[in-house]
């Protein structure tokens, strides 16, 4: 899944060097193309999920591929800690049919 390569690209980006709102380009193979997407920097926010649990986050939008499932744009929004290990705490993306939302249940280590 290309998105989960994006959220892994996140952590070896020196975020110090971006400003908000400004894109981050990454290439992403699908299906045997290669398509040139980017991450949009939206900037640190610190987020509460529904179990109570606070992070603070680096703030992302990626710009999908228009297929089966997405419909193309910077229509997902990812929030991953604000650390070296940059885990995906929340998920949230438009879908052809609606939308889907990926929350962090628990962690270790």
């Amino acid at each position: 899944m290309y998105v989960l390569s994006a959220v892994y690209h996140f952590r070896q980006i020196d975020f110090t060097k971006y400003s908000i709102g400004e894109k981050i380009p990454i290439n992403i193979a699908i299906d045997n193309d290669i398509y040139p997407l980017y991450i949009r920097y939206m900037g640190k926010e610190i987020i509460t999920l529904k179990n109570g649990e606070t992070y603070k986050t680096l703030k992302f939008k990626i710009k999908l591929v228009e297929g089966t499932i997405f419909t193309g744009g910077e229509d997902m929004t990812i929030w991953v800690t604000d650390n070296n290990l940059r885990i995906p705490v929340l998920v949230e993306a438009k879908i052809l049919i609606g939308s889907v939302k990926a929350i962090l249940n628990n962690y270790s280590n």
